[in-house]
Parts: C-alpha cells; sequence; structure tokens
C-alpha cells in the first residue's frame, strides 16, 4: 500500500490509528516511569518545550 494512492477517508482513519498509537505508547512511558519511582523519592519535572498547532 502506497500512501498516495490512499483516499481522503483512509488517510483520516490512518491518522485516527496513528494518534492512539502514540497516545498508547506515551501513556505505557508513564507507567514505566512511574513504577521506577520509591517510596520517598524525590521527584522533579521539567516541561517539554513542544510545538502545538491547531487545525
Amino acid at each position: 500500500m502506497r500512501i498516495e494512492d490512499l483516499t481522503l477517508d483512509e488517510l483520516h482513519d490512518l491518522n485516527e490509528l496513528i494518534w492512539k498509537r502514540i497516545e498508547y505508547l506515551r501513556l505505557q512511558n508513564n507507567i514505566n516511569v512511574l513504577g521506577q519511582l520509591r517510596l520517598g523519592q524525590k521527584s522533579t519535572s521539567k516541561p517539554k518545550k513542544a510545538k502545538c498547532s491547531g487545525w
């Protein structure tokens, strides 16, 4: 399957699947990080610099 051959509807469906996969992987990463924390352990966080765009 070539991306150039996909219809607009197929591209929208593929986009939705991609975003669901990205969200799943982010959640898995968060779970892994939380699993490494120990009671009494100090943690810090730095905001990620990310570009946000909307349509």
